[in-house]
């Protein structure tokens, strides 16, 4: 089956033409080299829109599309000045040192704990019973 596009002016085959549930036939007006064309000279013809889609992350400094961005509706532009990457990697580091630093805070109460033992033993001259905490 094929469909004329209007903008070359040829008839082609179904599958050259993207789906438009809107249209009458479930496809799209033109082909899809022709709105391709199409949108290829529109952003040539309007940088600074496309230009209003970018945004440039303040970590990694690259300029990507607005929607990589999380919503922050408290920051001017409402949108986090990070990248979902890079917010996802600052988490895993925050998250990553709160654990090393609750590990460093058991290994330091496990060290004070043996002290006060040794210490006990000095005192009395007898091994203490060493229960875990």
């Amino acid at each position: 089956m094929t469909k004329h596009c209007p903008r070359c002016d040829e008839d082609k085959e179904l599958d050259e033409f993207g789906k438009n549930r809107k249209e009458k036939s479930g496809f799209a007006t033109y082909c899809k080299p022709c709105t391709r064309e199409k949108a290829r000279q529109w952003k040539l013809d309007n940088p600074e829109k496309v230009a209003s889609y970018k945004k440039r992350c303040s970590r990694c400094h690259f300029t990507k599309a607005k929607s990589l961005f999380g919503l922050d509706r408290s920051r001017p532009g409402g949108r986090h000045p990070l990248c979902k990457l890079c917010r996802r990697k600052e988490t895993r580091d925050k998250l990553k040192a709160k654990r090393m630093a609750r590990w460093e805070e058991r290994e330091r109460l496990l060290v004070l704990k043996d002290q006060k033992v040794a210490l006990e033993e000095q005192k009395w001259g007898r091994e203490v019973s060493r229960t875990p905490v």
